[in-house]
């Protein structure tokens, strides 16, 4: 029995592509063949142990699709570490900067070297970098109307505790909804697969 030198996965000896991860399987030792590249058969004692054997070259079209799946990652990612911090500091004036600047990151993506080539890349990062953007839009009209309650409050009336309280209660929603959208975009980024937010205002086009 053969086994593939891109995978290890068991091969028949004249296979010309793995079953596993399709890599093309050049011909063993006893073909005859010349090109540098040789089957792993564990039943031949003259390839040595093929644990120890050096790992395949990385082809371009690997290289370039794993560049693309962690932009695409990463665009959703970084913003999402920004909330985080965000978060940690609160409401100082530090923590209010970094949560108005997520947006920053999947713009980088989208304009860099592999966002431009990629199509994939380019997609992920303008959906992230549109999500930011609501999230902007949102926490400005936030505060707006915190500011409303807090008005209201000081007005004498009680009607700004329950302006203010629905406007927690939806902030925390909106909160925890965002991390939940960013966290499934980053897997799928990195998965190699498309994804839209559930709630985006899509104003930049890929």
């Amino acid at each position: 029995m053969s086994y593939c030198s891109a995978c290890l996965a068991a091969t028949a000896r004249d296979a010309r592509y793995c079953p596993s991860c399709g890599a093309a399987q050049p011909p063993t030792a006893a073909g005859g063949s010349s090109s540098g590249h040789e089957r792993f058969d564990f039943g031949a004692s003259s390839y040595g142990d093929p644990l120890l054997s050096p790992a395949p070259m990385q082809t371009p079209e690997s290289a370039a699709r794993s560049a693309a799946t962690s932009v695409a990652m990463w665009s959703h990612l970084a913003p999402l570490i920004m909330w985080g911090v965000a978060l940690l500091l609160g409401a100082t004036g530090v923590g209010i900067l970094i949560g108005f600047l997520c947006w920053i990151p999947p713009l980088i993506m989208r304009n860099s070297t592999t966002g431009k080539r990629s199509q994939f890349a380019r997609v992920h990062a303008t959906e992230s970098l549109n999500l930011q953007l609501t999230f902007l839009i949102i926490s400005a009209g936030y505060f707006a109307v915190v500011l409303l309650g807090l008005g209201i409050l000081f007005a004498g009336s009680l009607g700004g505790y329950g302006v203010i309280s629905l406007v927690v209660v939806v902030g925390i929603a909106l909160y925890v909804l965002g991390v939940v959208q960013m966290i499934m975009g980053a897997v799928k980024g990195h998965g190699g697969e498309y994804f839209r937010y559930w709630i985006n205002f899509r104003m930049v086009k890929p």
